[in-house]
């Protein structure tokens, strides 16, 4: 096989550092866990689809992620039931409640929260329509097809919950030093894309752009998990470093947004101290020595060589255990 063709079968680095490999292996006990325990059910095992769908849907990598995610199922799930049962026991089934069922679900949806549509709710609302349960009598019964849709919600949503406060427990200083390494190289990536002069201006602002995104998702993802564990001075000082990141990319921002040109051989400095900085988190026991910045002149300059001086400091306090 090519190496090429190796590439595409092999997950990327990126995709390790998220911990992907771990979610694999999460989802694959966690779906398991569901079949065992629900597809022999006498109700619950009717729908096992939703069982299944539910666990994936609120797989997170913080248990608060995922409680909140189960949460909103839940919600979605009685909004999209109650507004399709209202309809149908007035109206029946037909080509006409149907759609409306649909549309009123939206509409509600909308009215909660403008900017998302509840594809769960919409799920829901067709579900409850199509996926008919019946009565001893042979007769539609909404409150039974109801009873199936939150039961079989409800368990998928506790198997996950179950596993994402598991994983979470057992991984939490692995998940938040492989992300944080992420955003370390991010942000050397960033620095050497602004070295290179004939990359185009919306490219590198976009790059900064991602990298905002990038940090806000891992910053919620520490500030979760301190809920759990709210006296742990390792995830207060991966929060500080976090931070710390951000006002760097943000300082390197300003240079390229206000078209301020600064010496290579400065940026290249920056560069080798973020690559080491890398290593420091990954693996090396040996911190980077503190950049010179009592003779720099550019204020923007001089603010970023100032946060990443303070990482270094950080994540070195956490290698020796200080922190």
């Amino acid at each position: 096989m090519k190496r090429g063709g190796l590439m595409k079968v092999l997950l990327s680095r990126q995709a390790k550092q998220f911990d992907s490999p771990l979610f694999i292996l999460k989802s694959f006990l966690a779906i398991m866990t569901g079949y065992v325990l629900f597809h022999n059910h006498s109700i619950i095992g009717k729908d096992m689809i939703s069982v299944l769908f539910g666990i994936m849907l609120s797989m997170e990598p913080v248990s608060v992620s995922g409680f909140k995610s189960g949460l909103s199922q839940i919600k979605a799930t009685i909004i999209g039931g109650t507004i399709s049962a209202i309809i149908i026991y007035f109206g029946g089934i037909n080509s006409i409640t149907v759609p409306l069922a649909v549309a009123v679900t939206i509409y509600v949806t909308l009215l909660m929260d403008w900017k998302n549509i509840s594809i769960i709710a919409i799920f829901t609302a067709v579900y409850m329509t199509q996926y008919v349960q019946y009565n001893s009598m042979n007769e539609v019964s909404i409150g039974l097809t109801f009873q199936l849709r939150m039961l079989a919600v409800f368990s998928g949503v506790f198997v996950a919950v179950v596993y994402n406060f598991v994983f979470s427990r057992l991984f939490y200083k692995g998940l938040v030093r492989k992300r944080t390494q992420y955003l370390i190289e991010e942000l050397k990536n960033n620095f050497e894309l602004y070295l290179e002069n004939q990359l185009a201006y919306e490219d590198l602002k976009n790059a900064l752009t991602t990298t905002f995104v990038d940090v806000d998702l891992i910053k919620g993802n520490i500030k979760d998990l301190q809920r759990e564990k709210k006296d742990s001075n390792y995830l207060k000082t991966y929060l500080a470093v976090v931070i710390e990141l951000r006002n760097i990319n943000h300082h390197l921002m300003d240079l390229v947004l206000n078209d301020i040109e600064i010496e290579d051989k400065q940026i290249l400095k920056v560069v080798k101290t973020l690559d080491q900085m890398a290593g420091l988190n990954e693996n090396a026991d040996e911190a980077p020595k503190a950049m010179e910045s009592s003779a720099i002149e550019n204020n923007q300059l001089l603010k970023i060589v100032t946060g990443v001086n303070r990482s270094t400091q950080l994540l070195k306090g956490v290698k020796n255990g200080s922190n």
